[in-house]
């Protein structure tokens, strides 16, 4: 009985864990909307992209997905999100990429959701939000990030009175000052600021006495230890920057923000572990106190070895090469950033990479676009693409562009509009029925003439470079207020460059260290594989130098050295391989028989083995060996007295070489084959002159049985 209401409770358990795994467990995220529909009820977060799905008609229906948390909709060209309101378990809104929404009415479906807790915009041209955010009272995550005309000052007057906002994250947003009300968000407990183009900080943060998280890196800081030093941040606890600081600086630094995790990404965690270009992991250093020499004689730890008697201990040295190849990891890229940019089989700092018919897809690589700015009828105004994607890509990858947010490019040359457009931003249709396919670019590079206030922009594409003479202009301002701007615009586009271009040649050293890193932890593992597997017990005692020294005294002689290795079979192998000997036997059959290999008769031979004493013995290898025809084949045994199959020829003779369990090595001498009678049933018992594989060395075996070791 006891044991039947154990088995039931048993029962109980596992039913209870199986419906809480499927309450836990079972809800997914979902980026299809079709199978979403199929289960709305397990729908806890749903990725809506509107070119590719019907966001209004999954919008009119919303409701239906009960538990849905987490809602990202991007590229949405409505002005109202329908039916938000209706969902009343989300936690998490998304905006990507759409700029036609209205924020107000937005705001006005979530004020009244009580779960409601972060809110995210990206790429959706953003100057300003709504005061009515204010409502939104559960709101504790505030990201507006990629949006390159943003008013910070009009956003913090916004956000100001949102009581429970914890963490605002502004990154790559153009930003070039911190605005004093800055110190009006009091219960900040994160702040990001990265990606933008500030160009000091100070004392307008000290009023964050909550701030736990500063994100700062990605920036242009002109003296950024001296900024720093006016910021009194009393419960900081991470601070990100990109900055280049001394150890003392740092030290300072870290003093200041005492219990605060400081993170430099400019810095290099492996300073102290960097390995030398030219070093090698398998480098075969011999230290002096390691080899003496006397006359010809080397000592290696304890093996000591006449130069003209080198001897084999294992056949380690032949699974060396193999084990520890070269470049067993590929050879990291070299070139340097502005290296990349002067050649064209590079996108950015990315290498191109071709498929097998040595094509490439050139979307992945050309993500900039040129496209047409509506300003004087006289004049080609244009600019970066930046909705639709392209914004993000150029944030991201060319941060730099921020130093000209707010304006507009007037092309300064002889083409007409048409040849500028043809040129720059769609190119002409290859047949008169096709349409045009738009010009995109892989990189770009700007520079500026202050004599002439001119600025070249060097577009780079797979094929090579071209180049357009411009001036960038406020679309609603005069020339001479944007041309008083173009000295620290350009010194601001420059240093954000060489922000970019340093970051990625410390990413370049660090990488460099954490492969040298990983390939020397690698070759430790391989190394110590390789002692446990290969070698003998002498050899484990030698250290990685010595071995390696020994080794190459081994490959220097190594005929001589395998006549001095012990008498095993794999030994005797080996110097039979080492001789040209081939493995293997011609054997006849009546297809390849002919009148003169007629009377030559195939043996297959039933083998058993004893000593001189008639004491049966346990065989666990045998060799075969052709002296005149220098053939042999090896035939595995067993460890218990059993039957070997031997195939061979009448008119042959052979020498018999056998690897004994205990590893003593026994033969039959080819004089002693000759004199075999094999019997009717083809059963035999060999008779073998036994020697020991510790004492017996392959050059004594081979001078007894007659087949020497060549020289």
């Amino acid at each position: 009985m006891h044991e039947l209401i154990l088995k039931l409770m048993r029962v109980l358990f596992y039913l209870m864990c199986f419906s809480l795994a499927t309450t836990m467990f079972g809800q997914e995220v979902y980026m299809n909307i079709k199978e979403a529909n199929e289960n709305p009820n397990m729908v806890v977060s749903l990725n809506l992209n509107c070119e590719e799905d019907n966001c209004l008609n999954t919008l009119k229906n919303i409701s239906v997905f009960s538990n849905l948390k987490e809602l990202k909709l991007t590229s949405f060209s409505g002005k109202k999100v329908l039916n938000i309101s209706s969902i009343q378990n989300l936690e998490k809104l998304t905006i990507e990429n759409s700029p036609s929404i209205n924020l107000k009415d937005l705001f006005k479906q979530l004020e009244n959701n009580f779960n409601f807790k972060e809110l995210a915009f990206n790429n959706n041209q953003l100057n300003d939000i709504p005061k009515s955010i204010k409502k939104i009272t559960t709101l504790k995550t505030l990201r507006i990030e990629n949006n390159p005309n943003l008013e910070l000052d009009k956003i913090i007057n916004n956000i100001k009175e949102v009581d429970f906002l914890r963490h605002l994250y502004l990154g790559n947003n153009g930003i070039n000052s911190m605005p004093a009300q800055i110190q009006d968000l009091t219960n900040l407990v994160t702040l990001d600021l990265k990606g933008n183009v500030l160009t000091s900080i100070g004392d307008e943060l000290n009023g964050l006495l909550n701030l736990e998280n500063l994100m700062l890196e990605g920036n242009v800081f002109e003296d950024f230890f001296g900024d720093i030093n006016s910021v009194e941040l009393p419960n900081l606890l991470s601070l990100v920057i990109d900055e280049e600081l001394s150890k003392e600086e740092m030290e300072k630094l870290k003093n200041k923000f005492e219990g605060a995790k400081i993170i430099n990404l400019s810095a290099n965690p492996l300073d102290n572990e960097i390995l030398p270009e030219d070093t090698l992991i398998d480098e075969k250093v011999i230290p002096d106190s390691l080899v003496e020499k006397e006359d010809k004689v080397f000592t290696y730890g304890e093996l000591t070895i006449e130069k003209d008697k080198v001897k084999i201990f294992s056949q380690a040295y032949l699974h060396y090469p193999k084990i520890f190849k070269l470049n067993m990891f590929s050879e990291m890229d070299k070139l340097l950033f502005e290296e990349r940019f002067l050649d064209t089989t590079y996108a950015n700092v990315n290498k191109i990479q071709y498929n097998r018919d040595r094509k490439i897809y050139k979307r992945t690589y050309e993500n900039i676009r040129l496209e047409k700015f509506k300003g004087d009828k006289n004049e080609i105004w244009f600019n970066f693409k930046r909705d639709q994607g392209y914004g993000t890509y150029l944030l991201k990858n060319n941060p730099e562009m921020n130093a000209f947010m707010g304006m507009q490019w007037v092309y300064v040359g002889n083409l007409s509009k048409k040849e500028f457009k043809q040129s720059f931003f769609k190119l002409k249709p290859e047949k008169w029925y096709k349409f045009g396919k738009y010009k995109h670019w892989t990189d770009f590079r700007i520079t500026y003439n202050n004599e002439e206030q001119l600025f070249t922009m060097i577009l780079k594409d797979l094929e090579g470079f071209k180049e357009i003479k411009a001036y960038p202009k406020f679309s609603s301002r005069g020339i001479e207020e944007a041309q008083k701007t173009y000295v620290s615009r350009y010194s601001n586009y420059v240093r954000s460059l060489d922000t970019r271009k340093k970051r990625f040649e410390k990413s370049m050293l660090r990488d460099k260290s954490i492969q040298h890193k990983a390939v020397k932890k690698n070759d430790e593992k391989k190394w110590d594989s390789f002692q446990k597997h290969f070698m003998s017990e002498k050899e484990r005692e030698l250290t990685r130098e010595e071995w390696l020294a020994y080794y190459d005294e081994v490959i220097a002689n190594e005929k001589k050295a395998m006549g001095n290795a012990s008498a095993s079979v794999e030994n005797i192998e080996r110097s039979l391989i080492m001789d040209n000997y081939e493995e293997g036997f011609y054997v006849l059959n009546n297809r390849n028989r002919t009148q003169e290999t007629d009377s030559i008769e195939s043996l297959t031979i039933r083998a058993l083995f004893q000593d001189s004493d008639s004491n049966m013995l346990a065989i666990k290898n045998v060799l075969i060996i052709e002296p005149e025809t220098k053939r042999y084949r090896k035939i595995k045994g067993s460890l218990g007295i059993e039957v070997i199959r031997m195939y061979l020829e009448s008119h042959q003779n052979y020498i018999l070489l056998a690897q004994v369990r205990n590893d003593d090595v026994g033969y039959v001498s080819l004089d002693e084959f000759r004199n075999i009678k094999f019997s009717k049933n083809r059963s035999h018992k060999f008779t073998l002159s036994k020697v020991s594989s510790k004492i017996a060395t392959v050059g004594m075996i081979r001078k007894q049985l007659t087949f020497y070791v060549t020289s």
